[in-house]
């Protein structure tokens, strides 16, 4: 019979626990997945609710249920075809994420692998869909891509004219860390333009960055275009409010103004959307608001109606701002583009478009909102 020296009993216990070490393979964590909901209501009190699954290991957020109600404060049922609204789940595509976003923030932000037609606005973006409730509930896309799902009266996203309600089950972009700043920016066209590189800018700052340009698409107002993320800025989860919102808006409202048949009552509902919107985001700790330009002043484009409703809004905005500077920055659209009409020296516009600048007014705007974004706390 062969013995065993200890040393070699303490070499063969070390190569069994190696073994044993080996052969076990090791559990992957657990993914973080969190409930939320976002509620969003159309000014007569129909309201809307999503529910939705957030992934933190992977950003990917998925839509469990959607409810509806007929008035604030009655039962939510589940949601159908009522009153002839449709549902429909949008994101941006991601040849467009890569193509507006230049340099994505580190990670995968692809949607999911899906054969979808593609609608496009009349600014270039391209959107992927999905339409009504069952492909809603089945379809996984990734938070980063600025997913909604919006209730609306047409099947049409584009028709400007549709009253309907969005509710935004995205977060923030990446950032640098839980302790990074959250700057929200909701914009119209304008913004649009700037989206690209403001989205690289905040998250090369270390933002938690989220910008909706034109978030609205059927809206008109500025009360219409907060009105989808309202829910969103409030309640908590991968929604928590923003600790800087840039309220980039305005140009469309005073536009409105030449259909206005009684100038003094629109002046007077002005004030009242105006008001309207800031108490709907009074919550957050400091926004940003700009003013619009005067266009109706530009020589050889005159117009009294649209100069005093640039001034009109104007005013109301820097009215708010001197009342409360502790939580709001202004950037001065209108003094900043003052010297760059159409026709001179150096434009800021390209005829005919006179609300859309170009590079340099872009820029200049864009530096603008993001020292603002930085003065705010942001």
């Amino acid at each position: 019979m062969s013995s065993i020296t200890p040393r070699r009993l303490h070499v063969c216990v070390l190569l069994s626990m190696l073994l044993a070490a080996a052969s076990v393979v090791a559990s992957p964590a657990a993914a973080t997945v969190t409930s939320h909901a976002g509620t969003c209501e159309q000014p007569d009190g129909r309201g809307f609710r999503v529910s939705y699954t957030y992934n933190s290991d992977n950003a990917i957020v998925q839509v469990t249920d959607m409810q509806t109600r007929t008035s604030s404060g009655a039962a939510w049922s589940n949601f159908g075809d009522y009153w002839g609204l449709v549902s429909k789940l949008e994101w941006w595509s991601p040849e467009t994420f890569n193509s507006l976003f230049m340099t994505p923030p580190a990670g995968t932000y692809a949607s999911p692998a899906v054969t979808l037609a593609l609608d496009m606005d009349g600014y270039n973006r391209w959107w992927a869909s999905v339409d009504q409730r069952s492909a809603i509930l089945a379809q996984p896309v990734y938070a980063f891509l600025n997913p909604r799902v919006s209730f609306r009266n047409t099947g049409d996203p584009l028709n400007r004219e549709a009253d309907s309600c969005d509710v935004y089950i995205g977060g923030y972009s990446a950032g640098s860390g839980g302790a990074a700043k959250r700057v929200a920016h909701v914009g119209d066209s304008i913004s649009d333009q700037m989206a690209p590189e403001l989205n690289r800018r905040n998250n090369g700052a270390g933002r938690k960055y989220w910008i909706d340009p034109q978030s609205g698409q059927s809206y008109r107002t500025m009360i219409g275009e907060l009105r989808g993320i309202n829910a969103g800025l409030r309640s908590g989860g991968d929604h928590v409010k923003p600790d800087v919102l840039v309220m980039a808006l305005g140009t469309n409202d005073v536009g409105g103004s030449l259909w206005a048949t009684d100038f003094e009552a629109w002046k007077t509902g002005l004030g009242w959307i105006v008001a309207r919107a800031m108490i709907d985001t009074s919550a957050i700790n400091c926004r940003v608001v700009m003013t619009v330009r005067d266009m109706g002043r530009d020589p050889g484009y005159e117009n009294t109606r649209l100069a005093q409703a640039a001034d009109a809004f104007n005013t109301l905005i820097g009215d708010i701002v001197n009342a409360n500077p502790a939580k709001y920055r202004l950037v001065d659209w209108n003094v900043l583009a003052a010297a760059h009409r159409p026709g001179s020296s150096v434009p800021w516009f390209t005829l005919p478009d006179r609300t859309h600048p170009n590079a340099d007014g872009l820029n200049a705007l864009r530096d603008a909102i993001l020292s603002a974004t930085t003065d705010c706390g942001g």
